[in-house]
């Protein structure tokens, strides 16, 4: 066996020994379901403004053909998600489970259309005009809309959302808090129209605003429980109907929904399941229709289901804005070294990443390599450890591990998320740290133990997977970069960054944006804080019958499910 294929199957093997304790509990057999035709990928930033929106939410574009098909009511969608919630609150979460669970119930201001994320279209916004001065959204808010609990939703709802993710109360996470540091204030002259004041133009607002985790949750129930952690109270499709953690999750018909002849399906039911094997078998067995989260299913599977079960299951296949990574922690020793970091990152082979992940993946720095922002390839190959010479990428590693005080290397610890986009992670750079002289231990976690040691920057090295939520910058930049970022695991701050960063945010010409956006990578990168080893290229299966999913750019959107139907 030769060494790419014995790393393989020993990373198979690992993930295998560490996931396989949890298996999920026997699904019961549904009838399978298909699917509109893959999103086409955003390849520019979004418009600085744009006119308002029309007054009524549609569903996603559909092809001539799927939108000559008559959508059908009825059914239960059953598919999965790869771990328990660590909680169910919108605004203090971030894994996907969380998302996969409650994004059917709830709703946003605005949204951005799944099958072209640079498009803003309405929500519980049903329209909004933005001043000439750039500075000033008003947004009128659909009327007649009711919370699941009965409680009618207006703009102190909206306002109330906004206010706890941008100025969390004590003791409150809010990771997503950097989105919104352009607000000054909010403003709700009645009950249907908010208000929002902007400190500056802000090209990437908007798009701030439509990010799927921007669930606005009820007031009232915020007040009375602290947080929304345990209770699941929104305006959305579906209606949460109950938990069993480490089995499923299921949501049913909201049969109040303020957009009307939504939702077609009576419900939609999650199971937990760790394995990604099992995740398969259960597909080709009819017991889950749809896999939708990360990393969607191996090249390998995928090659069986496309010999064996042509007719019955779709693949498909695109750019997934996720990527696989390590962060390191800037302030413990001896990664406090500027030299230590960028000795790891010149020792890891991205193209052996690539490899590893059955080919599933693209080079790339900070920011994804297909929305126009990102370094292009001659600009990579400077960075430490993207050049093409490995062995030099390696002597130089060493190099600088001598020139740090650490010529034979030191032992460290590598935290594992156990999760089928992490402990690959894991594996790849225990054996590449290895060949400089670095002797790593993984330590793997479950999610929720690994999302509080994240939390508490706990760690020596973290696996990670860093998400670009929408084609701005803004976003990736606000949530994993910036000092008071809530996921800036790595205690990464370099003041040249953040100078750039608030003088980009202001401009609204995209050409110089792009400029300054793109030597912010350069500093990033060279200081070695977050390494980047892949851009996920993802394989979402879903049963012919599915009809009406919107497979997105990242799997945080198209989660609602509220214009999916299954055919008989």
């Amino acid at each position: 066996m030769d060494s790419r294929k014995f790393l393989s199957v020993s990373l198979l093997t690992i993930a295998g020994l560490l996931l396989g304790s949890c298996a999920p509990a026997a699904a019961p057999t549904p009838t399978p379901k298909a699917a509109a035709p893959p999103a086409a990928v955003p390849t520019k930033a979004p418009a600085t403004t744009a006119p308002a929106p029309t007054p009524t939410p549609a569903a996603p574009t559909a092809s001539p053909k799927a939108a000559a098909e008559t959508p059908r009511y009825g059914g239960v969608l059953t598919t999965v998600t790869d771990s328990d919630a660590p909680s169910l609150d919108p605004q203090q979460e971030i894994v996907g489970a969380v998302m996969n669970i409650i994004a059917p119930c709830y709703n946003g201001i605005v949204q951005a259309d799944p099958r072209d994320t640079t498009k803003i279209i309405p929500d519980l916004a049903e329209r909004w005009e933005i001043s000439t001065s750039g500075t000033v959204y008003t947004f009128q808010l659909q009327k007649g809309v009711r919370f699941h609990d009965g409680a009618p939703f207006t703009s102190q709802d909206a306002k109330s959302t906004l206010e706890r993710i941008k100025n969390p109360p004590r003791g409150t996470k809010s990771p997503r808090q950097d989105y919104f540091q352009a607000i000054s204030r909010i403003e709700t002259p009645d009950e249907n129209t908010l208000r929002i004041v902007t400190s500056y133009p802000s090209a990437s607002f908007l798009s701030m605003l439509s990010t799927p985790w921007i669930m606005v949750v009820p007031k009232h129930v915020v007040d009375s429980e602290g947080d929304m952690k345990r209770v699941v109270v929104g305006t959305g499709p579906f209606r949460f109907k109950t938990l069993t953690r480490g089995v499923s999750a299921r949501v049913e018909k909201n049969p109040d929904y303020f957009i009307k002849g939504r939702p077609y399906l009576d419900g939609v039911l999650v199971y937990v399941m760790p394995d990604a094997f099992a995740r398969v078998a259960a597909l080709r067995a009819g017991n889950i229709m749809l896999i939708r989260g990360t990393p969607g299913i191996p090249e390998a599977q995928a090659k069986v289901i496309e010999a064996t079960m042509p007719d019955k299951i779709v693949l498909d296949r695109g750019p997934h804005a996720l990527n696989q990574g390590l962060a390191l922690q800037t302030k413990r020793a001896p990664f406090t070294d500027v030299r230590v970091r960028q000795a790891v990152a010149y020792a890891l082979d991205r193209e052996k990443a690539i490899r590893l992940n059955d080919g599933l993946g693209v080079l790339g720095g900070v920011l994804p390599p297909f929305w126009g922002w990102g370094l292009p390839k001659e600009e990579l190959d400077k960075m430490p450890g993207y050049g093409p010479d490995k062995d030099a990428n390696l002597a130089m590693a060493k190099k600088l591990l001598a020139d740090a005080g650490f010529p034979n290397g030191f032992k460290t610890v590598i935290s594992a998320r156990q999760h089928a986009g992490h402990m690959p992670a894991a594996v790849f750079a225990n054996a590449e740290l290895a060949k400089v002289g670095i002797q790593a231990t993984i330590q793997p976690f479950e999610t929720a133990a690994w999302a509080d040691l994240s939390d508490r920057r706990d760690f020596d090295a973290l696996t990670l997977n860093m998400a670009a939520e929408l084609p701005d910058p803004d976003q990736l930049f606000s949530r994993y970069w910036l000092p008071t970022s809530g996921s800036n695991w790595s205690n990464y701050e370099n003041p040249k960054f953040m100078e750039l960063f608030e003088k980009q945010a202001r401009m609204l010409d995209t050409g110089e944006r792009r400029v300054m956006v793109q030597e912010m990578q350069r500093i990033a990168m060279t200081d070695s804080a977050n390494l980047v080893f892949l851009w996920f290229v993802r394989i979402v299966p879903y049963w012919v019958q599915v009809k009406g999913f919107a497979k997105a750019p990242h799997h945080f959107y198209a989660a609602r499910m509220e214009h999916v139907w299954l055919a008989k």
